[in-house]
C-alpha cells in the first residue's frame, strides 16, 4: 500500500539567521512583514530562540521564520537545498517596493519572466 500526498502549499519557509537585531530590523522594518512571536528552538530551548514574521493574519504561506545564532558561519547552497524563496506583491506595487529598496541601499534586480510576472529578486541580511 501506498500513501501520496498532494501539498498545495508550505505553511512557511525557515532558515539561520547571524544577527536576531538585523534581522528583525530588515523583515519588520524593510519589508514591512509583522512581527508574529518569538519562541524557543524546543530541541535547544536554553540556547536559540525562534523568530515568526508573516502578513497581519498570520496567513498560511505568508509565514517566515528564522534561529538566529550569533557568529554562524556562512552556509554554502549544495545540491537538494532550498536557494531562495518568494513573496508575492500585486503587479501594481512594482515602483514602490524598487523606491523602497533603494531608499533601505537594498541591493535588487528586477527581471520580466513573461508579460504578466516581474520578479524583484533582492538578498536579505543573512546572505550579504
Amino acid at each position: 500500500m501506498s500513501i501520496s500526498w498532494e501539498i498545495n502549499r508550505l505553511h512557511h519557509i525557515t532558515a539561520f539567521a547571524s544577527d536576531p537585531q538585523e534581522n528583525l530590523d530588515f523583515f519588520r522594518n524593510v519589508l514591512g512583514m509583522r512581527f508574529i512571536k518569538r519562541t524557543v528552538r524546543f530541541d535547544i530551548p536554553e540556547k536559540i530562540f525562534h523568530l515568526y514574521y508573516g502578513d497581519e493574519v498570520g496567513t498560511t504561506s505568508s509565514i517566515v521564520t528564522f534561529f538566529p545564532i550569533e557568529d554562524m558561519p556562512k552556509g554554502k547552497v549544495g545540491k537538494g537545498q532550498i536557494s531562495g524563496c518568494g513573496l508575492v506583491i500585486p503587479a501594481k506595487s512594482v515602483d514602490y517596493w524598487e523606491n523602497r529598496f533603494e531608499e533601505h541601499k537594498i541591493e535588487y534586480t528586477t527581471t520580466e519572466r513573461d508579460f504578466l510576472t516581474i520578479s524583484l529578486c533582492f538578498r536579505t541580511p543573512i546572505e550579504r
